[in-house]
């Protein structure tokens, strides 16, 4: 199965945040066992090491990821962009390199 173009996870984000917006059983679904709301809208199970949550818009939340930690000091110019964040990077990234855990044919 073939990684998702960003324009995809950005077409099926948008599905979920509708459906969460107008389906009150389905939000419940996403506070409580998110993976499961995931599935159900992608239709594929996200990587063991892919962390997801949903949060109720009740004041400011702000997540960061650190990187990982260099032993040489510096970050390649890949790893800083792979860590500078924007709308989605991170899950088109991530979309592409664990492919949702479905192995690419070669």
């Amino acid at each position: 199965m073939n990684a998702w173009t960003p324009d995809q996870v950005k077409q099926k984000m948008a599905e979920l945040y509708k459906k969460a917006a107008i389906d009150e059983t389905f939000r419940n679904l996403c506070l409580r066992e998110p993976r499961e709301a995931f599935r159900q809208i992608f239709g594929r199970e996200l990587p063991v090491t892919f962390k997801l949550r949903f949060l109720e818009r009740d004041g400011y939340d702000l997540t960061l990821v650190l990187p990982d930690l260099q032993t040489d000091g510096e970050l390649s110019d890949e790893k800083l962009d792979w860590v500078a964040g924007g709308f989605f990077p991170t899950l088109g990234q991530e979309c592409e390199l664990f492919n949702f855990g479905h192995e690419t044919e070669n």
